[in-house]
């Protein structure tokens, strides 16, 4: 599915630390976890394979923000994206179907 990518289109970058995972199942790990990620709206979701460093979501676009209330809800958002991200990847190894 294709997004219309406009001034009010927001950008999410999802790093994923995929270095415990055999290099072979990355694509199915990061198709896993971009399913259970899935949100509605104007979003645009990016997610990247990382070897090194937390998991950690950011937001790209728009990188600047203007006002105090756009950056406090920018703010708990990411937060929010952060502890749900924690959550999928903490089930995904606890699921019995998982190799881990």
């Amino acid at each position: 599915m294709t997004q219309k990518f406009d001034k009010n289109t927001v950008i999410i970058a999802n790093y994923i630390n995929v270095s415990n995972d055999d290099p072979q199942d990355v694509g199915d790990v990061m198709d896993y976890i971009a399913e259970q990620f899935k949100l509605d709206g104007n979003i645009i979701q990016l997610f990247i394979p990382i070897l090194e460093g937390d998991s950690h979501i950011e937001c790209v676009y728009p990188k600047f923000l203007i006002s105090e209330e756009e950056f406090n809800r920018a703010s708990e958002a990411t937060k929010l994206l952060e502890e749900n991200l924690k959550n999928i990847i903490s089930k995904r190894l606890e699921s019995p179907d998982s190799e881990k």
